[in-house]
């Protein structure tokens, strides 16, 4: 079983942050999501989560909410009027 902590991500964990998306992404659709900079998600817009093993990030997730005037399907391939 392995072993990790989720915590709130913090800008002391950038550099392993950047490393671990870029693995993620490196093989996808995402691929010109791999950047040397990390996109600020403050608590009130969404939520920045890493999971942990021995002081390294080993998976992140991320969410920021839209309101519906800010959603559009079209720019994700989805019909207009889909529901986000």
């Amino acid at each position: 079983m392995v072993a990790y902590t989720i915590k709130n991500y913090q800008p002391e964990m950038l550099e392993s942050w950047l490393r671990c998306r870029a693995l993620a992404y490196m093989r996808s659709s995402f691929q010109d999501e791999i950047t040397a900079e990390k996109e600020t998600v403050s608590n009130d817009i969404g939520v920045s989560l890493v999971a942990i093993k021995d002081q390294q990030v080993i998976g992140i997730a991320e969410a920021i909410f839209l309101d519906q005037g800010q959603a559009r399907a079209a720019s994700y391939g989805l019909p207009e009027g889909t529901v986000l």
